[in-house]
């Protein structure tokens, strides 16, 4: 898993997108920093939810070891494997970031990750498919195991080395079954392809503050008036801007957006993104709540006009 661990790695621009399940961008945010499509993001993110995450979004140490996950040896050891926080906890971008590679990984990526998992990467003899195969088949008599075994070693170590190494596995595996059987069996679709296209002609969901379904309240009034903006951004615009902007859900896609139509002018720019950002949603886009996101970028000077 090594060699494949890096591509789950949460990077520093991964990080720099703060992301919050509390936060109406936690969804299309996500499908910003790995691509994929908004409704595959909320399928996985229901599912993750299922397995008792916390607040941050993240399954604890705790659960990961004594939860759901841990019922299953071979999924035990995929997550094991898979990159942690500090704490231990694994993150619902990581977990997207595997599910994105299970998806569209080659047969053999597949074979190399399912060998790995085995037995650590180590060598297979029969001993340890013995093992496997009373986990697998609980219910199976000694006699259907052994058959079963055998019928596993004949395949995959046809030299009869008593053990199986990771190339003898994989070009064994594709000898002895059809190439289009082992992609019907390994293939997982995030969304049916007829679903996700259909998806795809829909608006997107809100968060997302281009091409979305607005989510504001008729004539509500918003306590961030034009000029209390202007005086925000004349102190945001000296520093790190573009931070408040991913803060208020902003996507960096959609930031670049926003440059271009403002002819790269970063007071214009970011003046624009809080305007539109108020305006989505008055009731949510409070002084209290924009102050937060200052004085958490460390911005004090804007964040004490928030009177």
């Amino acid at each position: 898993m090594g060699a494949y661990r890096s591509i789950f790695e949460t990077t520093a621009e991964d990080r720099k997108a703060r992301l919050s399940p509390n936060r109406g961008d936690w969804i299309t945010g996500h499908a910003d920093l790995t691509g994929l499509a908004v409704v595959e993001v909320q399928r996985l993110w229901v599912r993750f939810n299922q397995l008792n995450c916390d607040s941050k979004g993240n399954l604890s140490k705790k659960q990961i070891e004594k939860g759901e996950l841990s019922r299953d040896i071979f999924i035990k050891n995929i997550v094991a494997n898979l990159p942690k926080e500090k704490d231990g906890s694994l993150s619902f971008l990581v977990f997207l970031k595997f599910m994105q590679w299970i998806d569209t990984a080659s047969i053999e990526q597949k074979l190399k990750l399912i060998f790995h998992f085995l037995n650590n990467g180590d060598e297979i003899t029969e001993d340890v498919v013995e093992k496997l195969f009373f986990k697998v088949y609980p219910n199976s008599d000694e006699k259907e195991i052994n058959d079963l075994i055998k019928l596993f070693m004949e395949q995959l170590d046809p030299d009869r080395t008593k053990k199986i190494n990771e190339k003898n596995f994989i070009q064994n595996i594709l000898a002895n079954y059809d190439r289009e059987e082992l992609n019907y069996l390994l293939k997982y679709d995030l969304i049916p392809a007829d679903v996700l296209r259909e998806m795809n002609m829909q608006p997107s969901l809100p968060g997302s503050q281009l091409n979305m379904r607005s989510t504001s309240v008729p004539n509500a009034k918003s306590e961030l008036s034009d000029e209390l903006l202007e005086s925000v951004a004349r102190k945001v615009v000296k520093k790190e801007w573009e931070e408040l902007a991913l803060s208020l859900g902003f996507t960096k896609r959609e930031i670049e957006l926003y440059k271009s139509k403002f002819n790269e002018i970063d007071y214009d720019t970011i003046l624009a993104m809080m305007c539109d950002w108020r305006d989505q949603d008055p009731k949510f886009a409070t002084k209290n709540r924009l102050k937060n996101y200052l004085e958490e970028l460390r911005m004090n000077d804007a964040a004490a006009l928030m009177r």
